[in-house]
């Protein structure tokens, strides 16, 4: 493992809430951005890491129990709140609207 896997791995290993790539990389400016993309994708695949969330949000945490299960519960949370937010905006809206439809269209809210 060359000296900057290595201190990439600690920096995650030590941080038990989990790094995104933006905190990475300002723990490590001398690492270029593609580098340290390239490094936990390999790192995931060799499951020294694992990789929690979407997009910006990600974190990266060691693939160890008790650093994992802190960010699913977290994830888990935020997908059920924001899934809960959307269902309730549909319902709300599609009983909101009524009008004549097309033949054999059926109405909502007539």
């Amino acid at each position: 493992m060359k000296p900057s896997a290595k201190q990439l791995l600690l920096s995650i290993q030590r941080s038990p809430e989990g790094l995104t790539l933006a905190k990475l990389l300002a723990l490590h400016p001398e690492l270029a951005r593609r580098t340290v993309q390239r490094w936990l994708s390999e790192s995931i695949i060799q499951r020294k890491i694992v990789g929690v969330g979407k997009g910006r949000a990600r974190r990266y945490a060691a693939a160890t129990p008790s650093s994992v299960l802190p960010l699913l519960l977290q994830q888990w949370i935020t997908d059920t709140y924001f899934c809960c937010l959307s269902t309730s905006r549909i319902s709300r809206s599609s009983t909101t609207f009524s009008g004549t439809a097309a033949a054999g269209a059926p109405t909502i809210g007539a």
